[in-house]
């Protein structure tokens, strides 16, 4: 078998893979509730302790004002509750924890470094 075939056997197998966990993450709890009796079905996927993926896909829309009917701007302006200001936040606290680490571990090399 050629390298080229190797390469799309490869992806072909990881895309499975993943197209199965999804469908089980998604419908797996509801199955085997319906189908199973009730002592063998696993409470790993219960979607009170795991969300599935399609209510993670609707807030990550909802959180990230792509599904606003009013638009994106009007989302923004009017609701603090989005993805894109706890990301600036997050991004800013990561900025004044950097510089401050640095400047205090620079003052701490300077300091440890005069001393004999």
């Amino acid at each position: 078998m050629s390298m080229r075939n190797d390469r799309w056997s490869i992806l072909f197998w990881q895309l499975f893979i993943l197209a199965v966990t999804f469908t089980i993450w998604e419908w797996g709890f509801d199955f085997s509730k319906r189908a199973l009796p009730k002592a063998l079905v696993p409470t790993i996927l219960d979607p009170y302790f795991v969300s599935k993926p399609s209510a993670i896909w609707t807030s990550f829309l909802k959180l990230g004002c792509f599904s606003d009917p009013k638009g994106f701007g009007a989302c923004f302006a009017a609701n603090s509750n989005n993805l894109w200001l706890a990301t600036m936040v997050t991004l800013k606290n990561m900025w004044w924890g950097f510089l401050w680490g640095t400047g205090l571990g620079v003052l701490s090399g300077l300091v440890l470094g005069r001393s004999d």
